[in-house]
C-alpha cells in the first residue's frame, strides 16, 4: 500500500493546520465528535503526530477555545479602550456579545457555565473565562447601578447568562438587535419598561 508522503511543515504552521482541521470537526459535527482519531483522520496526520502538539483531548479542546476566543477579545479590548462614552461602550459591547455567532456563542456558554466540560481538565480556563467576563462587565453595571461589588458581580453574572438566551432569540427572529440591547439596558438598570 502505497500512503502519500504528507508534505513538510513548520511546527507553528502544523499546528495552526491542526486547530483547523480541529475547527472543521467542530463546525460540522459539534465539540463531542472532536476525538484524537477524528482529527488525525481529518488533518491527514497520524494520532502520534497530533499527541506531539496536544498532550489530551482537554489539551486539544483548550487550543482551539483560546484562538476562538481571541478574535471575540480583541475586539471586546477594542471596545474597552476607546475613547466613547460609558453608554456608547455598553452599546457596543452588548452589540459584540449578541452578535456572535451561534457556535462561538455556544462555546463560551457551554465553558463559561460550566455544562459538559465540567472536568476539573478545563477548571482552570473556564475560571479565566469568567473572572475575564465579569471583570469586563462589573464596573460598568456598578456605576450604572449604585450597587456594591458583590451584587454588582452577581447581577453581571445574571447579565452575561441573560445575554445568551437574548442572542438565541434574535437567532430565532423573535427580537432584533436593538430590542435584545434594549432589554439587556433595561436588565442592568432595573427598568423593565421598554419602549
Amino acid at each position: 500500500m502505497n500512503t502519500p508522503k504528507r508534505s513538510y511543515m513548520a511546527t507553528e504552521d502544523r499546528h495552526r493546520h491542526l486547530l483547523a482541521a480541529a475547527s472543521a470537526v467542530v463546525e460540522a459535527d459539534g465539540w463531542s465528535a472532536l476525538t484524537m482519531t477524528r482529527l488525525a483522520r481529518e488533518a491527514g496526520v497520524s494520532r502520534r503526530l497530533i499527541y506531539e502538539h496536544f498532550n489530551d483531548r482537554a489539551a486539544l479542546i483548550e487550543a482551539l477555545l483560546r484562538e476562538r476566543l481571541a478574535g471575540l477579545v480583541a475586539r471586546r479590548d477594542a471596545v474597552r479602550d476607546s475613547d466613547l462614552s460609558v453608554q456608547e461602550r455598553i452599546e457596543q459591547g452588548l452589540d459584540l456579545l449578541l452578535t456572535v455567532p451561534r457556535a462561538e456563542r455556544a462555546m463560551i456558554r457551554i465553558l463559561f457555565s460550566g455544562g459538559e466540560w465540567n472536568g476539573p481538565e478545563f477548571e482552570r480556563l473556564r475560571v479565566e473565562l469568567r473572572e475575564e467576563m465579569i471583570g469586563n462587565w462589573v464596573g460598568i453595571v456598578q456605576a450604572v447601578t449604585g450597587l456594591d461589588q458583590r451584587r454588582s458581580e452577581a447581577l453581571t453574572w445574571a447579565l452575561l447568562q441573560a445575554l445568551w438566551g437574548f442572542a438565541d432569540a434574535i437567532d430565532d427572529g423573535r427580537i432584533s438587535v436593538d430590542e435584545a440591547r434594549q432589554l439587556a439596558i433595561a436588565f442592568i438598570t432595573g427598568g423593565f419598561r421598554v419602549a
